[in-house]
């Protein structure tokens, strides 16, 4: 019964979101239609609802969002949740390119040190071959944005920057046995 409502949900509102015109949709009302769906499609995830259906449709929705609104907040917010959802399911190419577009276009959103956090982690440990240019990179961003970060945290950094030669792996084995 509650796969058939979820059904019946996914259809209706995907039949009525393909016969929205590009100018009604840059509409304050269309915004707000957009961020309700996404709303929902999260309640459903939490709730645990036909999960790859509402997962795929959450990103559908997001991303329509990404592109009818570059610039608005809320954006920046949609980018930040396609890139936890695309590093769940191990794209981690695809969740580092949203993650550069919120680090590039977003300078100032709220949870910009995490953001860089989560690249350093995508380009450090998730894709391969490293390219430890942009892992240097990422680290150098971090530090530079922060620098009343945590002693503890950037002398971390530091010795990570000065071993980057190593695996991501290879340096905690190290760091352990010192």
């Amino acid at each position: 019964m509650i796969l058939k409502y979820l059904f019946f949900i996914l259809s209706f509102t995907l039949f009525f979101s393909c016969k929205e015109s590009s100018s009604k949709l840059n509409s304050e009302k269309s915004k707000e239609l957009l961020i309700n769906k996404i709303k929902s499609f999260e309640n459903a995830l939490n709730k645990g609802f036909s999960v790859q259906a509402s997962k795929d449709s959450l990103k559908m929705f997001l991303q329509k969002f990404v592109h009818i609104f570059p610039g608005e907040e809320n954006t920046a917010v949609c980018l930040d949740k396609l890139q936890m959802i695309y590093s769940g399911e191990n794209e981690y190419l695809t969740a580092a390119k949203y993650v550069d577009t919120l680090i590039k276009e977003y300078p100032k959103y709220s949870n910009r040190a995490l953001i860089i956090e989560s690249q350093i982690a995508n380009y450090d440990i998730f894709i391969k071959p490293r390219d430890t240019s942009k892992v240097r990179f990422y680290y150098e961003l971090l530090l530079n944005e922060n620098p009343d970060m945590d002693s503890v945290k950037k002398q971390d950094i530091q010795n990570r920057l000065a071993k980057l030669e190593l695996s991501y792996n290879e340096f905690r084995q190290l760091k352990d046995w010192h």
